[in-house]
């Protein structure tokens, strides 16, 4: 018998369960129970949920929503009327007044340690007291950046295409010790709808090969590609080649709006950030790696009160992996891009930068 708790925090779970549950033997009366609080997408404990949700594997799947305890209630005053997302929070999951009560006085506790709103469900609540299996995986596990209700709307919404938008494509040059490079399109309001790439080399010259076929195949208006590591590498190789529309970002250089953003890289993530709080909405693909990747970094912010992101360093320590979905993304935000003004088929435009032959 073994019962492995809050799983989703050991910081060496693979290795952890792939160790111990050698030790369980398969035969009757044995059991395992690997329980935990979630702790957003991504990661052994999710995807083992995840996979026991859809049937796969030897292991069922438990969840059981916080207010199935009974004693989670509290004493409701005659002139207490919930906020407007609690009463709707309540008609959801057909609450009684006594357990909606709880449920607000809990979140405005946690909503004060975590920067949220006490006027709705804030992401420690529903981490800590989850009404859906879903809900309880959407939370970030830290005070995400970008909150992963943003990105669960845009998983499930489905845009038009543009017809003017310009395509962009971001390109997150892996720096080894498990990272993969990551090659993102954008166009307008969707994107990773033509291309989600995920490409595991060590070879710059494989990657340079990959991205170069990328922009063969669909003629991006520009690609932007981060040269903090060995991605200068890749850049010059397609200059190159007279790939013309390739431009180098350098994370840590200076932000265009600098009174606001610490780096390059903050402000690529904060005009992400913009871009999926619009009102229309964006379209990314249904896609758990990249949804863990935009929710990872956590922020701070500097002596000059502008927004600087958690450290790729301290996130990899973290998590055990770099958020590059993230940061490929982000690259598609880099600068404004316009549209090919000839107006010719995009195949063609897309000619222009061909190597010679």
């Amino acid at each position: 018998l073994f019962h492995g708790s809050e799983v989703a925090f050991w910081p060496n779970a693979a290795e952890h369960i792939a160790g111990v549950l050698q030790a369980v033997p398969d035969d009757d009366g044995t059991e395992v129970i690997l329980e935990s609080t979630a702790n957003g997408v991504g990661g052994v404990f999710h995807d083992m949920c995840m996979a026991a949700a859809r049937g796969d594997g030897d292991y069922g799947l438990i969840f059981v929503p916080w207010f199935w305890h009974d004693a989670y209630t509290a004493d409701v005053a005659a002139d207490w009327r919930p906020p407007r997302a609690w009463r709707g929070y309540q008609t959801q999951f057909d609450l009684t007044p006594a357990q909606t009560r709880w449920a607000w006085h809990k979140n405005s506790v946690l909503a004060r340690a975590c920067g949220g709103s006490v006027d709705e469900p804030c992401w420690l609540f529903k981490q800590e007291y989850p009404a859906t299996l879903e809900e309880a995986f959407q939370a970030g596990g830290v005070g995400s950046f970008i909150r992963a209700e943003l990105v669960v709307a845009a998983r499930r919404q489905v845009l038009a295409p543009s017809a003017t938008a310009p395509m962009v494509l971001g390109v997150d040059v892996a720096r080894g010790g498990g990272d993969r490079t990551r090659i993102i399109d954008r166009r307008g309001r969707r994107a990773g709808t033509r291309l989600n790439q995920v490409i595991d080399a060590d070879d710059l010259m494989e990657v340079a090969g990959a991205v170069a076929r990328a922009i063969e195949r669909l003629g991006p208006d520009m690609t932007f590609i981060d040269v903090t590591g060995i991605g200068a590498g890749v850049v010059d190789r397609l200059k190159e080649q007279r790939y013309r529309r390739v431009r180098g970002v350098n994370f840590g250089g200076k932000a265009s709006e600098p009174e606001r953003y610490a780096n390059k890289r903050a402000e690529m993530w904060g005009r992400m950030k913009d871009w999926l709080e619009e009102p229309g909405g964006a379209d990314l693909p249904d896609d758990d790696g990249l949804h863990a990747d935009i929710c990872a970094p956590g922020v701070k912010f500097d002596s000059a009160s502008r927004t600087l992101l958690e450290a790729k360093e301290d996130i990899r320590r973290r998590l055990g992996r770099s958020p590059d979905g993230g940061d490929a993304l982000a690259l598609t935000f880099a600068e404004t891009v316009r549209a090919a003004d000839d107006r010719r088929p995009r195949q063609a435009v897309a000619e222009l930068d061909r190597p010679a032959r």
